[in-house]
């Protein structure tokens, strides 16, 4: 993610916002410093992997992700 938004920011967006559903106190702080706005719906003390907080957090296949970016007009 801190790659993706350095990258953002060369092209000289009006307002970088960054969303995550879950992260580390201290990811989170590195986030701030990239972006004009982070959105995050908790930021535990305790965090061990992002699984933890998810019901089913199975992989997906690269097949799956194909499929997905072809329904949505993407080429792979």
């Amino acid at each position: 993610m801190l790659v993706a938004a350095r990258w953002v920011q060369t092209q000289a967006p009006k307002k970088l916002v960054i969303a995550v559903p879950v992260g580390p106190p201290e990811t989170i702080e590195r986030l701030q410093a990239v972006a004009d706005e982070v959105v995050v719906l908790r930021v535990p003390a305790r965090f061990g992997a992002v699984g933890e907080f998810y019901r089913d957090f199975s992989p997906v296949t690269d097949e799956e992700v194909r499929r997905i970016m072809r329904r949505y007009g993407y080429q792979v």
